[in-house]
């Protein structure tokens, strides 16, 4: 918090004796998130970025691998008020569409999400890749993965 002297308050600043004090206001970034210069994208985990590697590196058979192409809404059949961000689409040189969903943790909201897609879009297949299968996927192939993040 950054300690000011003023005589009017800004919208986000608190009052502490006879100073305010200004509220952080940004967006706390982890420190896995962001660009990877080697990949020319920007992932929220470093879980992610990796996922993504083993994608594009380890499976010829995908001829296409999006981060985050989609944002499933009311519009696509779903509740109102209702938003699904898949982490990866995926496509195969035959067409065939499929959807990955990294988790690292489970909460109630993301049980929530995969259960409503299901239950509304029982057609789009979402696979997800938890803790216990990334750790299988880190085993088998971190070492000849180009990039990969420890």
């Amino acid at each position: 918090m950054v300690k000011f002297s003023i005589r009017i308050p800004a919208r986000n600043a608190k009052r502490v004796g006879n100073t305010y004090q200004l509220k952080n206001t940004e967006k706390r970034i982890k420190a896995d998130e962001g660009y990877r210069a080697d990949l020319d994208k920007n992932f929220r985990s470093k879980m992610e970025s990796n996922v993504y590697r083993y994608l594009t590196e380890c499976h010829p058979h995908l001829c296409l691998v999006e981060f985050e192409p989609h944002l499933f809404t009311d519009e696509d059949g779903l509740p109102v008020g209702f938003k699904y961000l898949p982490d990866f689409r995926c496509t195969t040189h035959e067409g065939e569409q499929f959807y990955i969903e990294v988790k690292g943790y489970w909460d109630s909201r993301s049980l929530h999400a995969l259960a409503t897609m299901h239950q509304f879009r029982p057609d789009i297949k979402i696979y997800t890749i938890d803790r216990d299968i990334y750790n299988g996927i880190k085993k088998r192939h971190a070492k000849r993965t180009k990039g990969w993040e420890y």
